[in-house]
């Protein structure tokens, strides 16, 4: 098959991650792979380095009306060019504009990767024109009707997609999958744990907490800080590690200096060497009001950290139940503390929810064993079988 991935172009995180992975396993599998965005940006970055097609479409700058049509027949003449079996959007500006370009071009296959829950414009807020929050859910759910499938990437993304009014038939589960052999390696993990401590000037004995990510209001960062800030006087080996950047960052460093933390917490900025840096970690903790299939909560599963995060999106989809990872009710930061202390106080519920998480992992979210390939190539096949009849 001939298969055009669509995205924005300047996407960052999770949807760029699981694009490129997906595209490059199709590829390998033989079907000859595209993407294409209306921008210039960091997909085209991330895409260089494989080799795979890139198209741009050009979308002028600036966000008027007459710009977003004019993107529309750009991305629909790009199309029709190139002749896919299969465009497949990710993110949400693409799912407004590649959808009718895709239909205008004639593709015979449209289908759509649903990475946030859009209900009251989730996952929009942080700034841009105002009303953004409940213009772009109503003009993702008026061009709904165009795709032939949804794959929703958590199970909560299904059902608020139903409660929209898109069918159910035409929406699959497809929960997203790491490369776990990159996080789980074991060899020399002790030595690789302490130098990693070493270089974040952690000791050896310390009660380390971890997260990751963009450091942005959605993700909740400093509910992490504040729950360190609780623990501290009980617990006085705690310490708390953030690796990521964003526009929150001197918010929380200032916190910090609030909470008179500043011995307790760092901020090791982007990293490129996440994976290494996870072994330094006892626990992980996500704080998110709002996520899908969580990839730095795999990623912390699979490098053996015992794993804390708050009941929101698809993660009790992958926590599903205490051996697996404890949860919280999302924005508490009396919960989040309390199930800080547990794990520093059990060794041994730690060390099972270590062991289970990262075998649950290994088994329901392992790139190696293909399963969110194979369901989606096999759904392409068969729309593509439909759409020929």
């Amino acid at each position: 098959m001939r298969i055009a991935h669509l995205m924005l172009g300047v996407e960052a995180g999770g949807a760029t991650v699981m694009m490129l992975r997906f595209a490059l396993e199709s590829r390998r599998r033989g079907h000859e792979v595209h993407v294409c965005a209306f921008r210039d940006g960091s997909v085209a970055r991330d895409v260089a380095p494989h080799g795979l097609p890139y198209h741009l479409a050009r979308r002028l700058p600036g966000g008027n009306m007459w710009n977003r049509i004019n993107a529309i027949r750009r991305m629909t003449e790009l199309l029709r060019d190139l002749k896919p079996d299969v465009v497949h959007s990710h993110t949400y500006f693409p799912d407004i504009m590649a959808r009718p370009a895709a239909k205008r071009a004639g593709v015979p296959v449209i289908v759509t990767s649903a990475h946030t829950d859009m209900t009251g414009g989730a996952g929009l807020a942080g700034g841009g024109w105002p009303g953004r929050n409940w213009v772009i859910p109503k003009l993702v759910e008026a061009t709904d009707h165009i795709a032939h499938r949804i794959y929703a990437t958590s199970s909560e993304i299904k059902q608020s997609l139903i409660r929209q009014g898109v069918e159910a038939r035409k929406i699959i589960c497809v929960f997203n999958e790491i490369d776990y052999s990159r996080y789980a390696d074991s060899s020399n993990r002790e030595p690789i744990r302490q130098a990693a401590r070493e270089e974040l000037d952690l000791g050896s004995s310390d009660f380390v907490i971890g997260t990751t990510g963009r450091l942005v209001q959605v993700k909740q960062i400093d509910l992490i800080i504040q729950a360190v800030a609780r623990l501290k006087k009980d617990l006085s080996d705690i310490k708390l590690v953030i690796m990521g950047d964003g526009s929150e960052r001197s918010a929380l460093e200032a916190l910090c200096e609030r909470l008179q933390l500043r011995n307790e917490v760092r901020f090791t900025g982007w990293r490129d060497d996440v994976p290494r840096l996870l072994k330094a970690l006892d626990v992980f903790v996500i704080a998110s009001r709002m996520e899908s299939t969580c990839l730095s909560l795999l990623e912390a599963m699979a490098s053996g950290c015992a794993c804390v995060a708050s009941r929101v999106g698809g993660i009790p989809d992958i926590l599903q139940h205490e051996g697996l990872g404890l949860m919280f009710r999302k924005g508490s930061v009396d919960e989040l503390a309390l199930q800080l202390q547990r794990l520093h106080q059990d060794v041994d519920l730690r060390a099972r929810i270590i062991t289970q998480g990262g075998e649950h992992v290994k088994k329901h979210h392992n790139l190696a064993r293909g399963r969110a390939v194979d369901l989606i190539l096999n759904d392409y096949r068969l729309l593509l079988e439909n759409a020929q009849k």
